[in-house]
């Protein structure tokens, strides 16, 4: 008798679940419930490369601190049918073989330079253009208040050439067919700008397996990276600046990120930073004091978060609580 009831009630269960989700999903087929999870149409990527296929649109942001913020937009079906395409955005302050000539009264906004590239899966530079435009979206504090303002790129001629962008307070938005290297200029003159100084080499058609971008002969890494010169020295890029980890607990903070190798000719580039502080918190790191006050490490000072949407660039990232003496061992700046 329980035998039969059983199976009676097991039959309503299968008919009860046939009915509502099909026979695959009832019997644990296909639905979802066992194979790989679809293949999302749009895609997000935050500070994070983001890799899609022409069936895919998607939206990389690359949150620079105070320093600017850059977004990319790619609609679906600007990647070739054939092609999945990994597009990176990264930023470094400009030197004398990338910045343009200020005798013809041009100055780029925050000296900041923008690398925002596109690699195959065979981890080459995409050069061709793009099925359809790409949206980029550029925001820097600094361009508030300034006037002739346009985004500009690189051309073959090593010259600094307008895309036309369309600039509203400190954000400026264009599109583009494809992707190179980019910079907000003030420029109140006519026709293209000139580099100051000629590069040393050509720009390379491909990428290395480096961070860096090679634009006009020299490598750039991106904020975070971590850069190790021939006198051994570990250093973290924050800012377009080379900051030393002095020990073991700074480096910790790091952990699982590769170190890269860099000749002094690279390592030159940026000027450096050599004090973290007595307890090692280096740059970025989030501290918290006996008040409850929370502080973030830049450039070897301790800056004041003095509200929650200031603390909300740092979603998700640990805040050290730190005694007295390791806040005012900093020179606190507001």
């Amino acid at each position: 008798m329980k035998k039969t009831i059983f199976k009676a009630s097991m039959a309503f269960v299968i008919i009860f679940a046939f009915s509502l989700f099909g026979f695959s999903a009832a019997f644990g087929y296909g639905g979802g419930g066992h194979g790989k999870p679809p293949v999302p149409t749009n895609v997000t990527a935050v500070n994070h490369p983001m890799t899609l296929t022409n069936a895919q649109s998607g939206v990389a942001t690359n949150n620079f601190g105070q320093q600017a913020t850059v977004a990319l937009s790619v609609p679906m079906g600007a990647v070739p049918a054939d092609e999945k395409i990994t597009f990176k955005i990264q930023m470094s302050s400009a030197n004398a073989n990338i910045r343009p000539d200020t005798s013809g009264g041009a100055f780029m906004i925050g000296n900041k330079v923008f690398y925002i590239t596109a690699t195959d899966i065979g981890n080459k530079s995409y050069t061709d253009d793009f099925i359809s435009p790409l949206g980029i979206t550029m925001t820097l504090p600094e361009m508030s208040g300034v006037s002739d303002l346009d985004v500009y790129f690189i051309n073959n001629d090593n010259e600094w050439e307008s895309v036309s962008a369309s600039v509203l307070g400190n954000t400026a938005t264009f599109s583009v067919s494809h992707l190179t290297t980019f910079s907000v200029i003030s420029y109140d003159g006519s026709g293209n700008i000139a580099i100051v100084k000629a590069p040393k080499k050509n720009v390379k058609a491909e990428n290395s397996n480096k961070p860096g971008v090679t634009v006009l002969g020299i490598s750039h890494y991106a904020d975070g990276s971590l850069i190790r010169g021939e006198n051994k020295k570990i250093y973290v890029i924050v800012d377009g600046v080379k900051q030393h980890i002095k020990n073991m607990k700074e480096l910790m903070q790091y952990a699982g990120q590769p170190i890269f190798e860099v000749d002094d000719e690279v390592l030159g580039q940026y000027s450096g930073v050599e004090v973290l502080g007595i307890s090692g918190y280096g740059n970025g790191a989030l501290i918290r004091c006996n008040d409850m006050k929370i502080y973030v490490i830049v450039n070897g000072k301790c800056k004041h978060i003095a509200n929650l949407k200031q603390l909300a660039k740092y979603a998700g990232q640990e805040i050290f609580n730190v005694t007295d003496d390791v806040v005012s061992s900093f020179e606190i700046v507001e």
